[in-house]
């Protein structure tokens, strides 16, 4: 697993006023708020992906009503992402160069990019694109996307290839797509892999949340309601 709220929590935290205002003028104002720096035991994030159902893109904890829903309503609430203009996310073939020069323009000497060489960029306190987009990055590849490289890909880059596809994609709706795939392929691995060994990828981040709201809701509210941060 290479999902890190924390690295997010330490960007946010790197970034100047004259950034965040940049980051906001992309839609991504709530997101700012987001303050989960930690998993705890990896256990209660395999309890969360054993019983997410791709299918129905719910958690089921409690059978009927009380099973929690994953649509696009829910990860705006939980993650504060913007739903854009309603795009989808765009494909990332032939990004390879677009990679490699990436990399020369941070100055990363090694063949891949670190979420240090990322943060190490923001720390400049610079408010061009190239500063923005390595947020931009670090937010998908540590919380939003992650999967199994602990590194930036191609993937990443063509995410955020330029404001307008940040501004305008529905990025919502890219989460729910990436979580029912990576459930997909956990359920899936179930009897090839053995646990140890099987990827947890997709926002295991957003599932911990919404656990965290389910236990919350059942030991100290009668609501049926969700609670959201």
């Amino acid at each position: 697993m290479r999902s890190s709220p924390k690295c997010v929590v330490d960007a946010i935290a790197a970034l100047s006023l004259d950034q965040k205002n940049k980051i906001k003028e992309l839609g991504f104002g709530e997101l700012l708020k987001f303050s989960l720096d930690g998993f705890g035991d990896r256990y209660m994030l395999e309890f969360l992906m054993d019983h997410t159902d791709p299918e129905n893109m719910e958690i089921r904890v409690g059978g009927g009503d009380k099973n929690l829903p994953i649509n696009e309503h829910v990860v705006q609430c939980v993650l504060g992402v913007p739903t854009g203009k309603g795009r989808d996310t765009p494909d990332s073939p032939y990004m390879e160069s677009e990679l490699n020069n990436l990399r020369t323009e941070l100055g990363v000497k090694t063949d891949k990019i670190k979420s240090s060489d990322l943060i190490a960029k923001i720390n400049g306190g610079g408010t061009d694109y190239l500063t923005i987009r390595c947020f931009f990055i670090l937010l998908c590849y540590k919380l939003l996307f992650p999967g199994s490289q602990n590194h930036v890909t191609e993937r990443e880059v063509a995410l955020t290839h330029s404001p307008k596809d940040i501004a305008e994609v529905n990025w919502a709706k890219a989460v729910v797509d990436n979580l029912r795939s990576a459930a997909r392929k956990w359920h899936s691995d179930k009897l090839a892999v053995s646990k140890k060994k099987r990827t947890l990828s997709g926002s295991v981040t957003f599932l911990l949340v919404c656990g965290l709201c389910f236990l919350y809701r059942h030991i100290y509210c009668s609501s049926t309601i969700i609670c959201l941060p």
